[in-house]
C-alpha cells in the first residue's frame, strides 16, 4: 500500500531516521514514566504533554512515510501528477500535525521549568510563552485551512469560482 519505491533512495533514508528518532522519543517518554514512578511522584501536565507530542509524531511520521511513498524525495522529473495531487492533499495535515508537536513539546519543556523554578515572575512568563505558543499554532492551523476557498481548491486549481 504505502511502500517507498526501491528507486527513492532518499526517501527510504529520511524514513528510516524518521523511525529511528520515533523510537528515541519514544524510549524517552517511557524513561520519563519509570522515572516518575521509580520516584512514587504522579505524572503531572508536562508528562501529559509530552505523551501529547509522541501522538501526534506517531502520526506525523505515518502522514510523511505515506508522502515518500507518492514521491518525496525523488527528483522533481519522477514525480507524476497523481503524487503531486496527492502530496498538495497531505500537506495540511503535515503541516497541522508537525506544529502541534513542536507546540505540544515546547509547552511540556516550560510546564517543567515552572515546576523546578517556582518564582513568582518566571511563572508569569512562563505563561505567557504557552500563550504566544498556543495562539501561533492557532495561527497556522487556521490559515492552513483558510488560505483557499474552498478548501480543495488548494490542491486542484480546475475548482470554479476557487480563491
Amino acid at each position: 500500500m504505502w511502500e517507498i519505491p526501491a528507486d527513492n533512495p532518499d526517501g527510504r533514508a529520511f524514513a528510516a531516521i524518521l523511525i529511528l528518532f520515533l523510537a528515541i522519543a519514544a524510549i524517552l517518554c517511557l524513561l520519563r514514566v519509570y522515572s516518575r514512578r521509580l520516584h512514587r511522584t504522579a505524572l503531572d501536565a508536562s508528562d501529559y504533554m509530552c505523551f501529547l507530542a509522541l501522538f501526534l509524531d506517531i502520526g506525523l511520521t505515518v502522514i510523511v512515510w505515506g508522502a515518500f511513498a507518492h514521491g518525496y524525495g525523488q527528483d522533481i522529473t519522477q514525480f507524476g501528477l497523481d503524487d503531486a495531487r496527492f502530496s498538495a492533499r497531505i500537506f495540511i495535515a503535515i503541516n497541522t500535525i508537525w506544529v502541534g508537536a513542536a507546540v505540544t513539546v515546547r509547552i511540556s519543556i516550560i510546564l517543567l521549568c515552572v515546576r523546578i523554578f517556582p518564582m513568582r515572575q518566571f511563572r508569569l512568563a512562563s505563561w505567557l510563552v504557552i500563550a504566544l505558543n498556543v495562539v501561533t499554532f492557532l495561527s497556522i492551523f487556521l490559515a492552513s485551512f483558510l488560505i483557499c476557498s474552498p478548501i480543495y481548491y488548494a490542491f486542484d486549481k480546475t475548482i470554479p469560482n476557487g480563491r
